[in-house]
């Protein structure tokens, strides 16, 4: 697990370096159009993949506790369904503009950019069905590897276009670098593990038929990657439509950085809790685990979330520039959103573990709604913050849902523990917004030293607890 996080280190060091470089280079408004632009590629990607990669997962999980054999049957299968689809997606984005003028009218100016862009969605969404590959053998050290590759090559193609053609070079990049890393990841599978789209395998048809829960799954997962990147695509454009250009830049800072204290979180509950979930072991076991794994996250969420709601302006200064210190108040909120969404996301898990996945699909779309309501209810009065409370709003409805399924008709044991945890992490986050100037960037001495004070203690409370 060590491995696993120190390579997401390095995948999120690439991730702010390329933040840093797009905020010099076009500003608040070129990174709130480019974050728009992102969100709206991820959303069609999820659209177009329909919950597939996901279910590859659980099911390759499977299979390969069975055999080698069955392991490259089902991802023959899913390969190959993934790879039509991509292609499908290719044909569309180059025949039509799809919806980047009529239903985006405030990205209209931006039509060919979005066009160019989509031809990204087939290594998006092919690119996860590989890392998953990974995951269900038992290596998660070697998904890890491959997220990295393909995020250092992304980032360093994307850059280099973005410096000689702008927002439409840093798109023209990107499709190019990920065409080239999916390539050579297909030949190392089938070279290094016998991996191939083209094996022998049942049709499709009769590798899906009978197996409802496959089905279950894929539309579980289908219901929360689209709504989870649907809402976060129409908070940035009603924040957009509202407040221009800028202020979704500013918010688009406060997500990117929120996002990448919480990645190395989530890229282990990938790889690490989900796979194991839907291993054919005992339900008892599997609540126990995802207890365990959310305690140790709620320490790691802490540790790393705490330092930056402590110097918001600053962290913002370094990582962008110091265009986006106002973003300093949508920051913390946004690190109280990723800290609540560890949670939701270990019982989410839990939930298709437990084969219970069209559960997940309710209580997704029941969060979301409840979440798309929010922001168009607070964003006349909050502005761009409103965003944040949403996305926040969204999280809590879902764990309360989440929570009752699994007492109520699973027989879960109440979490006390965890939710103690992750109340604290929050009052730690929130407490330093309120007990400390968030306008200041550079605290004086004194600043400093009181910072480190809060820091140390309550860090080494929840470290104390942690260890009890």
């Amino acid at each position: 697990m060590i491995f696993v996080g120190g390579i997401q280190v390095l995948i999120l060091l690439i991730a702010l370096v390329r933040g840093k470089a797009l905020a010099i280079m076009l500003g608040p408004e070129g990174v709130g159009v480019i974050g728009t632009v992102d969100q709206f590629i991820i959303t069609v990607a999820q659209l177009s993949a329909l919950g597939i990669p996901f279910a590859a997962m659980k099911s390759m999980s499977a299979a390969h506790s069975q055999s080698e054999e069955d392991f490259r049957r089902t991802f023959a299968v899913f390969a190959r369904i993934l790879l039509t689809i991509s292609v499908v997606v290719a044909v569309v984005a180059s025949s039509t503009e799809l919806l980047a003028h009529s239903m985006f009218s405030g990205l209209s100016e931006y039509r060919d950019i979005l066009v160019l862009a989509l031809f990204a969605v087939p290594s998006m969404i092919l690119t996860i069905l590989i890392a998953h590959t990974f995951a269900s053998a038992q290596m998660p050290k070697a998904a890890s590897i491959y997220n990295l590759i393909f995020a250092l090559v992304l980032a360093v193609a994307a850059l280099v276009g973005a410096k000689m053609g702008g927002i439409w070079g840093f798109y023209f990049g990107t499709v190019l670098a990920g065409v080239a890393v999916l390539a050579a990841a297909f030949l190392w599978l089938r070279r290094k593990m016998g991996l191939g789209p083209l094996d022998r395998a049942k049709p499709v048809w009769r590798e899906l038929s009978g197996k409802r829960l496959i089905v279950d799954t894929a539309v579980s997962a289908y219901a929360n990657l689209v709504s989870a990147s649907a809402l976060l695509l129409l908070v940035r454009y009603v924040v957009l439509q509202s407040e221009g250009e800028a202020e979704v830049g500013l918010l688009q800072s406060a997500l990117g950085v929120a996002l990448s204290a919480g990645s190395i979180l989530a890229t282990l509950t990938a790889l690490y809790l989900a796979p194991s979930l839907n291993r054919d072991v005992p339900p008892v076991e599997k609540f126990r685990s995802a207890g365990s794994f959310a305690k140790t996250a709620a320490f790691y969420m802490m540790l790393g979330g705490l330092p930056v709601a402590l110097f918001p302006g600053l962290v913002l200064t370094i990582l962008y520039t110091s265009a986006f210190t106002g973003a300093a108040a949508m920051l913390i909120l946004c690190l109280i959103w990723q800290g609540l969404s560890l949670v939701m996301t270990t019982y989410s898990h839990l939930l298709v573990g437990i084969d219970r996945p069209l559960a997940v699909t309710v209580t997704t779309l029941v969060s979301v709604a409840a979440g798309i309501a929010a922001v168009f209810l607070l964003v006349e009065d909050w502005g761009a913050t409103a965003a944040p409370l949403a996305l926040i709003i969204t999280v809590v409805v879902r764990i309360g849902l989440i929570a009752v399924l699994l007492l109520a008709q699973n027989g879960m044991p109440m979490p006390w523990g965890v939710l103690a945890r992750y109340f604290c992490v929050t009052l730690a986050i929130g407490g330093a917004a309120y007990l400390f100037d968030m306008s200041v960037t550079v605290p004086d001495a004194a600043g400093f030293a009181f910072r480190g004070l809060y820091a140390a203690a309550v860090t080494g409370l929840m470290w104390v607890w942690n260890r009890a």
